[in-house]
C-alpha cells in the first residue's frame, strides 16, 4: 500500500531483495513480483508473466486462459504480426522521409493509434498525472482533437480507424445535427464547463462550432481519399446532411457563424479559426452533395460557404495590426488579440488566399510578435496563463502551434526553415517519442499532459507535408 498509514509502496519491501509475500491488500496499492530460482553454469530460464485487462472479470479470465492454453510465445507472435501488418502503410511512407525522422514518425503514429478507443473515439490523452494539479484528466474525446488525430491516418491510407470514428460521430450526433463539447470513450456525453447562459437572459448552445464543422470536413477528406460511393451513401443522410444544414442555420445575419465557444474553450465569440473550419466544411460538403447527385444540397451549402468567405475577407483582417482579428464578440466588437489559430485557420482551411498579401503579412506579424525566429516555438496566443507558472514570461510553447508554423513554411517551399522547426520539436520528444501539450520556455521541460494525441498527430502531419512536397 501507499499514501496511507505512512506507507510508501511495495518498492520499500523489495529493496533488500526479499519480499514479505503479502496475500492481499485493500486500498491504494501497487505490487512487485519476484522469482526464486537457481541456474547452473551455462543454463538459462525463461519466465513468462502476463497481466490480463478487460471490461469485466469474466472476459479477463477468458483472455488469460487463452494465452495459457495457446502458449505465451504464440500470443506474442500474433501480436507482433498484427502490428507489423497495421504499420505497413506507415512504414512505406516513412521510407520517403529523411532517416532522422523515420523512428519518431512511427513512434508518434503508434501513440496516436494507442489513444483510439475500440468505439472509434480518439482520446485526447490517457496521462492521469494532471489529476494531481487539476479537477479532471484528458481521457475524453474532443471532436476538435479528433479532427487532427484522424486526418493524418486518412492521408497515410488507413480506412478502419476513420470509419469507426465516423460511426462514433453518427451515434453521438444530436438530433439538431451538431456535436457537443466532449464525450466519454463509449460515446456518452462528457462533463463540460461550457454553460448555456453567458449572463443575463442569454441562452445559447454550449458548443464549439468548429467541432461539428471539423467532423464534416474530415469526412470529406476521407471520401476524397478513397472515392467509395458506398461510404458516401452510408453517411450522407445521417452525418453529412444534418451537420451541413446545421452549419448553414448557425450562420448569422452577417453570414458568419454566430458566437460560440472558441477553439481554446474559454471565450464566447465568433472566431476567425471557427469561421475558417465552417467555410471549409460547407465548401467540401457541397462537393460531397455533387458526388451524391444532391443538387439542391450542393447549391445551398456552396452558396453559404462563399458568403462566409466573402464576409470574412472584409471583416476579419485587422489593418492596424496586419493580422487577423481573433474574432467578433456578441456585441459586435472585434477582438484584436494575436492568436496562432487565427492564422492557421485562415491558411489551412483556405479562408484567405494562400498567395494573398493578407495571409503573407499576417504570418510575418505572428512571427515578429512572438519572436519566433529566435525562440522557434510558438504559444497559443498573447498572455496565455494556462499552466503558466511565472509572470516572467508571456505564455508556454505548444508543439501544435509550433508545427503549424513549419507547415506554412513547407507550403511556401522554404523547406530548410520548416526542418529547423521540425527538428526543434524532435529534440523536445522523449526517447520513446512522447510530446507534451506544452513546453516551459524557461527550461524546455514538459508541462501538462504527455503524450497529447493532438501533439503527436500534428508532428505526423508536418512530416506528411514534407513527403507531399517532395513528391510534387
Amino acid at each position: 500500500m501507499f499514501g496511507i498509514e505512512n506507507k510508501l509502496g511495495s518498492w520499500v519491501d523489495a529493496e533488500d531483495g526479499i519480499l514479505s509475500g503479502s496475500n492481499v491488500e485493500h486500498g491504494q496499492t501497487d505490487s512487485v513480483v519476484g522469482f526464486d530460482f537457481s541456474l547452473g553454469v551455462f543454463e538459462n530460464a525463461n519466465f513468462q508473466y502476463s497481466i490480463s485487462c478487460a471490461d469485466d472479470h469474466k472476459l479477463s479470465r477468458t483472455n488469460l486462459r487463452k494465452v495459457r492454453n495457446n502458449g505465451f510465445s504464440k500470443a506474442l507472435d500474433e501480436t507482433k504480426k498484427y502490428w507489423q501488418k497495421w504499420l505497413s502503410p506507415a512504414l512505406r511512407v516513412s521510407k520517403k522521409l529523411d532517416s532522422k525522422y523515420q523512428k519518431s514518425f512511427i513512434q508518434s503514429l503508434m501513440l496516436v493509434k494507442s489513444h483510439l478507443a475500440k468505439t472509434g473515439a480518439p482520446i485526447a490523452s490517457n496521462d492521469s498525472e494532471m489529476l494531481n494539479y487539476a479537477r479532471d484528466d484528458y481521457s475524453y474525446c474532443w471532436p476538435r482533437d479528433a479532427l487532427f488525430a484522424i486526418w493524418p491516418l486518412i492521408r497515410i491510407g488507413y480506412r478502419d480507424e476513420p470509419q469507426k470514428f465516423f460511426e462514433f460521430c453518427k451515434r453521438s450526433l444530436t438530433l439538431g445535427g451538431f456535436m457537443m463539447h466532449k464525450y466519454l470513450p463509449n460515446g456518452e456525453l462528457g462533463p463540460s464547463w461550457h454553460p448555456y447562459s453567458q449572463g443575463g437572459d442569454t441562452r445559447n448552445l454550449p458548443i464549439q462550432i468548429d467541432e461539428t464543422a471539423g467532423i464534416l470536413f474530415l469526412f470529406a477528406q476521407y471520401y476524397k481519399k478513397f472515392r467509395e460511393n458506398s461510404i458516401l451513401n452510408e453517411f450522407y443522410d445521417d452525418l453529412v446532411k444534418p451537420t451541413a444544414n446545421f452549419l448553414v442555420d448557425f450562420c448569422g445575419e452577417n453570414d458568419l457563424p454566430k458566437p460560440n465557444y472558441e477553439l481554446w474553450e474559454m471565450d464566447f465569440l465568433s472566431t476567425t479559426y471557427s469561421t475558417s473550419v465552417v467555410f471549409a466544411a460547407l465548401y467540401s460538403a457541397s462537393k460531397l452533395a455533387q458526388a451524391a447527385n444532391r443538387v439542391h444540397d450542393a447549391k445551398k451549402w456552396r452558396e453559404q460557404a462563399l458568403k462566409i468567405r466573402s464576409t470574412a475577407q472584409n471583416e476579419l483582417f485587422n489593418e492596424e495590426s496586419n493580422y487577423f482579428y481573433r474574432g467578433i464578440w456578441a456585441d459586435g466588437n472585434k477582438d484584436p488579440k494575436i492568436d496562432s489559430s487565427s492564422f492557421y485557420g485562415a491558411f489551412m482551411f483556405n479562408l484567405f488566399e494562400f498567395k494573398g498579401e493578407k495571409l503573407q503579412t499576417a504570418f510575418k506579424t505572428l512571427e515578429n510578435r512572438f519572436k519566433a525566429n529566435d525562440n522557434i516555438g510558438l504559444p497559443r496566443f498573447e498572455n496565455d496563463i494556462y499552466y503558466r507558472f511565472s509572470d516572467d514570461y508571456e505564455a508556454n510553447i505548444w508543439p501544435i502551434t509550433t508545427l503549424w508554423r513549419a507547415e506554412f513554411y513547407i507550403a511556401l517551399g522554404e523547406i530548410s526553415k520548416a526542418e529547423e522547426i521540425i527538428e526543434w520539436v524532435l529534440k523536445q520528444q522523449t526517447s520513446t517519442g512522447i510530446l507534451p501539450e506544452q513546453i516551459d520556455p524557461r527550461d524546455l521541460k514538459h508541462l501538462s499532459v504527455a503524450p497529447l494525441t493532438w501533439s503527436q498527430a500534428e508532428y505526423v502531419s508536418a512530416l506528411l507535408d514534407l513527403v507531399a512536397f517532395e513528391e510534387e
